[in-house]
This record gives structure tokens, C-alpha cells and sequence, in this order.
């Protein structure tokens, strides 16, 4: 839900009309062959609470694949699940309703998970914003405030500890975030759209420093995750549906993988550098080379 007290305007870059009418579908009844590689989707079944591995098929025809129940706990106890790529292993990590963060980790596709580790037990990780921002580093802070940027000290193996690495951003309005890409700009899902979020490096005091431009209109999704090619949502019937979004040129999205069942949320571990932490660009880079064409402005009032 937007907090937002005041007109702001959002440019719109990419707009895209991507209703679930509107998408080109896969083969009717095609059943999506096992692909190589460890790239994987996890969901939490509805009925259940048990976490699901999805195998994601990554390339030139991105897809999803086989279903394998991973985890027999109750995930649907959790406000919020990320997690991150350590080479062919995963790492998870969920906030309880208590602000408790929980570590564990899966070292294949499809093995179980390792048994729940706490992190940072001195913190309450009941925030607005909270997801891995790159491997080995973690996302916390609110609207109307800073969004810290926390490195996980033995993240790889289970240790208990974080350190302050600055902040992804220093004055936050929102609304949510809910990963950071490589190309240096965050993602935000919100009314359905897409956006991607850059930084004002003229902001300062009060005055707010990230920047919202559309990048696409969604399908009616309950659940939103990002992979480095598409992304990914729950419907409120329960399938997990893959989807290209389309551009601000005019071609359509495209769906490119579901997985029928009864799930009530998805995640996408996150993979790239974990020898720096994620970092926003300026919103001028835009206007230096960045692939992002510029489409009609456009107000959103709350």
C-alpha cells in the first residue's frame, strides 16, 4: 500500500501492457522438459505451508521446470522469504512474526534444507523493506527513512553476525523494493506495475532520493519475484506463472512458464558479486547510455 502524502511524478520508461489476456502463452498442455543447471524458484504451498523447489530454466527461452517439496515446516508463517546463490547452493532466510530473521540452507537442487540458524538476534527485522541485495548482503530500513545495506558475516555457512555497509539508499519514500538488479537499479512492484528505482544524488535533508520509472503493467499477481531475465508471481488462483514483461516499443509480454498448484508466494534467490555490496545508480546515468528509452510522464496521486 502506498504511503506517499503528496503528488510525485514518475517518469514512465518501458510502459508495457502485459494483462494476462494480452501474453503469448506456452504450448497447451506441454509439459516442460528437465534443463540443465542449478538456477531454481521456491514457492509456499497455500494448503500446507511446506516450500517447493521449481526448477528454472534459464537461456534464450527462459521456462520452469520440475516441482520437488523441499522443506515440511509451515512458511506461511513467515512476513517475508529471500534468499541468495552460494555457487550450486542456496541460502534462505525468513522474518518471523516475532522480527526474527532464520537462515538455512539447501547445498543442491532439491535436497533438504539444513536446520534454522538466527541472525542478528539483537535486531527486529519488522521493516517496510527487508530482501538480499546481492549474495552475503541484506536489505533493512522503512519508508521515510534509510534502507540499510547489512553484510551477513558467514553467510555461507551460518554465522550469526551483520555489519553496517552504508546505505542503499538514504532518504526511502517507496513504496516496497524487493531486489536490487546488476545493472545497478532497484525493483519495485506496486498498483500493478513494474518499476525500476534509481537514485537522486542531488537529494538531501528530507527531500526523498529514489526515483520511480514504469517499466511494465502486470498481470493481477498476489506474489512477485525478479530472476535476471523475467519475473515471476503467484495468481490468485495459486499457479506460479514466468513472464517476459513487454517494452515501451510496443511488444507484448510473454508468458513463458507456469506451475499449477496452490501456492501463496514465490521467491527467487539472488546471485551476482558478493565481494561488493549492491549499489544504486544516479537517475543522470539514465541520460548517459543507459538501454532504458524514455516514454510519456506521467502522475500517480495517492
Amino acid at each position: 500500500m502506498i504511503r506517499w502524502g503528496r503528488i510525485r511524478k514518475i517518469v514512465a520508461g518501458y510502459v508495457a501492457v502485459l494483462a494476462l489476456g494480452g501474453i503469448a502463452s506456452p504450448p497447451a498442455a506441454a509439459t516442460v522438459p528437465p534443463c540443465a543447471g542449478s538456477a531454481r524458484v521456491f514457492a509456499v504451498d497455500a494448503g500446507t505451508g511446506h516450500l517447493v523447489q521449481i526448477q528454472s530454466c534459464p537461456g534464450e527461452t527462459p521456462s520452469l521446470g520440475a516441482t520437488a517439496e523441499v522443506d515440511t515446516a509451515d512458511w506461511r508463517v513467515y512476513s517475508k522469504i529471500f534468499g541468495m546463490y552460494d555457487h550450486n547452493a542456496v541460502i534462505l532466510y525468513a522474518v518471523s512474526a516475532t522480527g526474527e530473521l532464520w537462515w538455512r540452507r539447501q547445498n543442491a537442487p532439491g535436497a533438504a534444507l539444513s536446520r534454522p540458524v538466527r541472525v542478528a538476534a539483537s535486531i527486529d527485522w519488522r521493516h517496510d523493506v527487508v530482501f538480499a541485495g546481492a549474495p552475503g548482503y541484506l536489505e533493512l530500513g522503512d519508508f521515510h527513512g534509510p534502507v540499510r545495506t547489512l553484510r551477513h558475516t558467514g553467510w555461507t555457512t551460518g554465522g550469526t553476525g551483520v555489519s553496517e555497509m552504508g546505505n542503499l539508499f538514504r532518504m526511502f519514500e517507496g513504496p516496497d523494493i524487493i531486489a536490487v538488479t546488476q545493472d545497478g537499479y532497484a525493483i519495485g512492484i506496486e498498483r500493478g506495475m513494474a518499476f525500476g528505482v534509481w537514485r537522486d544524488p542531488s537529494s538531501s535533508g528530507t527531500r526523498y532520493d529514489d526515483v520511480w520509472l514504469a517499466t511494465g503493467r502486470l498481470p493481477d499477481l498476489q506474489s512477485f519475484a525478479r530472476d535476471r531475465q523475467t519475473l515471476l508471481g503467484v495468481v490468485p488462483g495459486g499457479d506460479v506463472l514466468q513472464f517476459l514483461p513487454g517494452d515501451c516499443a510496443g511488444r507484448p509480454g510473454k508468458l513463458t512458464g507456469q506451475v499449477s498448484g496452490h501456492f501463496s508466494s514465490v521467491l527467487v534467490p539472488v546471485d551476482g558479486d558478493a565481494t561488493r555490496p549492491p549499489q544504486i545508480r544516479p537517475i543522470d546515468a539514465i541520460s548517459s547510455g543507459h538501454s532504458f528509452p524514455r516514454c510519456s510522464p506521467w502522475e500517480w496521486q495517492e
